[in-house]
Formats: structure tokens, C-alpha cells, sequence
């Protein structure tokens, strides 16, 4: 009886497919890693720069460099803003929230965390700035500012 003998070298060839395999598959999550770390470090510096750019933006709301804005959120307000601390103009109106801090931040104003607090639970107030400088003056009514704007007009 003659038996056959099969002699092959499938294993090694096995083997040093799966290496290449793994190879491969180290090599594509080190490009993928290296991407996404680039990225990431993309959108932290646009990040960064978005809210140099928008403190009041970044600090009361939500929005973001990546995020589509909408003049909508944060809810119905009534902020009477006048412009050139000129009270007795016609004031410059914001039915909502984000666009007054867009027109801030836009402007280079900064309001503190202190005035929010005073703006976020009214229905209507009233702001302008300290004569000749970039404070602002946040009141409830149109009577107290103009009481703050004189008490503030000659300091």
C-alpha cells in the first residue's frame, strides 16, 4: 500500500498572513488615532478662538463655534439697549437673548455674571452703557436706569 505524503508550506504562509493582517490593522488605528487627534486639536483651537470672540455668547448660552445659530434660544425677553449712552433715544430692542449677547460681543461689551442674574428672570428691562466707558448699567425699569445713569453720569 502506498500512502501519499502532502508536504506544504500553508502554515507558514498562514502565519505571515495574519502578521501582515495584524500589521495592518496597527497600522490603521495608529492613522486613525493620529487623525483624530488632529482634529480634535483643530476644533479646541477653534473652540478657543470662537470664545475669545463671543465671551458673552459662550459664557450664557450654549452655542458653540460648531453649533448653527439661532437667535431663538434662550427664551423671550424684552431688552431695551441704548446705544451711546444716550437714554433718552430710542432704544435699540432684543425679543430674545442670544442676539443681545451677539450685539455684545459684536460691540466688545461685557456683561457680568451679576447683571445676568438681574436680566434672565424679567420680562422687560433696560441697559445703556456708563457715559464714555464700556460698563453697562442694567436696570428693571426705565425710571432706575435713568436714576443709575445720573448718580453714574459725573463719576
Amino acid at each position: 500500500m502506498e500512502y501519499i505524503v502532502i508536504r506544504s508550506n500553508i502554515n507558514k504562509l498562514m502565519n505571515y498572513h495574519n502578521e501582515r493582517l495584524k500589521a495592518d490593522e496597527e497600522a490603521e488605528k495608529k492613522k486613525r488615532e493620529e487623525e483624530f487627534r488632529k482634529q480634535r486639536e483643530e476644533r479646541e483651537e477653534r473652540e478657543k478662538k470662537w470664545k475669545e470672540e463671543h465671551p458673552n455668547l459662550s459664557k450664557y448660552t450654549y452655542y458653540t463655534s460648531d453649533t448653527y445659530y439661532s437667535p431663538y434660544y434662550g427664551g423671550y425677553c424684552r431688552i431695551n439697549f441704548y446705544e451711546w449712552s444716550d437714554i433718552h433715544s430710542t432704544p435699540k430692542t432684543f425679543d430674545y437673548y442670544s442676539p443681545f449677547y451677539k450685539f455684545l460681543d459684536e460691540s466688545g461689551l461685557f456683561i457680568t455674571e451679576q447683571q445676568n442674574s438681574i436680566i434672565k428672570p424679567l420680562n422687560k428691562c433696560f441697559i445703556t452703557c456708563v457715559p464714555g466707558g464700556k460698563e453697562l448699567i442694567v436696570a428693571k425699569t426705565y425710571e432706575e436706569l435713568t436714576e443709575l445713569y445720573n448718580d453714574r453720569k459725573y463719576t
